[in-house]
C-alpha cells in the first residue's frame, strides 16, 4: 500500500512516498512496522517506545484522510489498497 510522508518524515526517510506490502486483515501498526524495517530511521520520529507501540504525540496517521485515533489506532485494520499519510507534529502562528 502507498504511504505518503510529509515534513521531518519526508526528510528523515529520503523520499516523499514508500509502497508497503500489506494483506486484508493486517493492521495499519504492521503496516508502519513494515515502514520503519525499510526506512529504519523513521522508528525514532514515528515510535515513543522501541516495541512500536505506541505512537509519538502529535504524530498524525490517516487511513483514506480518515485519523486513526477516530478509528481503532494502531489496531486498525487494512485492506492493503488504502494510502496511509504520516504526519509529524506541525508547530507555527502569528506574532502578535
Amino acid at each position: 500500500m502507498r504511504v505518503l510522508l510529509y515534513a521531518t518524515l519526508r526528510a528523515a526517510a529520503g523520499t516523499r512516498e514508500a509502497e508497503v506490502a500489506a494483506q486484508p486483515g493486517e493492521t495499519v501498526g504492521t503496516v508502519l512496522h513494515r515502514l520503519v524495517a525499510q526506512y529504519p530511521a523513521l522508528r525514532d520520529e514515528i515510535f515513543d517506545d522501541p516495541e512500536g507501540t505506541v505512537l509519538k504525540p502529535y504524530v498524525a496517521v490517516y487511513l483514506d484522510g480518515r485519523n486513526i485515533l477516530h478509528l481503532q489506532g494502531l489496531a486498525t485494520p487494512v485492506t492493503g489498497t488504502e494510502e496511509v499519510a504520516l504526519f509529524p507534529p506541525v508547530a507555527g502562528g502569528a506574532r502578535a
